[in-house]
């Protein structure tokens, strides 16, 4: 949801003979879609590590924590089910929109015992107590979440793509969620969703609104570039797909090759410093965004 590249996708395809690279991963999730497949990383001989007891440990205080959360009313079973899905900090406004309970229902289920669960996170939302997204405190959680609710994760899944599926439709109007601008992108990409990224990604309407929101264009050339690794990982890729993508990559490169380097710097100097590092990093020519950055 960072609007940059994963570390996978880096990785180099091709390596000087004398050059070898050691990769360490969890399990799960998986290799993201986009990684082509002839990468190294696909066909790489691999080595299961034991885990550790603390971790197992911890693994098993939390299942059973998410156990007894789990026996409760559907408020909160919806709750956890949502988070588990969306794989990305949802609000308390975007979790009231979700689940369709009042906003002082949801609340009071996030600052109960249920709430120990979760931790806030204000890198990309507003510090404003309903603008606040809220993960699961720790990845074991979310893990023991996804594994508990099982095949229950796709019946909230569809009903964040309908949610995003409403908000596109209404053309991304002022107010539309974070997460639908950001960590929605990376979640359909990792899940391989092409038809329903390669919507999103050259959708005009919601370019501009993440412009508007984030304060650049580096998530949706993130988007862009994802939508185009997944086309040509398949055996007969869409060429005409490519060709759009192509021309939404041009369009967003070219509204940007105006801007001066030195602006980012300027809004950080005025306390826009998040705007001001996306404005950065959606400059497309190297030399200008390692300028910005280094002026940053």
């Amino acid at each position: 949801g960072s609007g940059l590249p994963s570390i996978a996708s880096l990785l180099p395809r091709h390596t000087p003979k004398s050059v070898r690279v050691i990769v360490t991963s969890r399990v799960l999730p998986e290799l993201p879609g986009y990684v082509p497949e002839d990468h190294p990383l696909r066909r790489c001989s691999r080595r299961e590590l034991e885990p550790s007891e603390l971790a197992v440990g911890r693994a098993r205080l939390a299942r059973q924590e998410l156990l007894d959360q789990l026996q409760g009313d559907q408020l909160q079973v919806d709750i956890i089910g949502f988070l588990a899905a969306a794989e990305g900090g949802l609000t308390l406004r975007d979790l009231t929109d979700l689940t369709g309970q009042p906003r002082y229902e949801v609340d009071s289920r996030l600052g109960t015992a249920l709430g120990r669960a979760w931790r806030a996170d204000d890198r990309y939302y507003a510090l404003e107590k309903a603008d606040r997204a809220y993960l699961f405190a720790h990845e074991t959680l979310l893990v023991a979440a996804r594994s508990e609710l099982g095949g229950e994760i796709s019946r909230f899944r569809t009903r964040i793509d309908s949610w995003a599926d409403d908000y596109q439709a209404r053309g991304w109007p002022p107010g539309t969620p974070q997460y639908l601008l950001r960590p929605y992108g990376r979640v359909i990409a990792t899940e391989r969703e092409t038809d329903r990224l390669f919507a999103f990604a050259t959708d005009p309407a919601r370019h501009d609104r993440m412009l508007a929101d984030i304060g650049g264009d580096a998530a949706a050339l993130a988007e862009i570039d994802a939508a185009q690794q997944l086309i040509l990982a398949d055996s007969q890729p869409d060429l005409a797909q490519l060709y759009v993508l192509a021309f939404y990559r041009d369009r967003l490169t070219e509204r940007n090759s105006y801007m001066p380097p030195e602006l980012p710097a300027v809004l950080a100097q005025l306390g826009y410093t998040r705007r001001a590092e996306q404005l950065a990093r959606s400059l497309a020519y190297s030399e200008s965004r390692v300028k910005a950055l280094g002026e940053l």
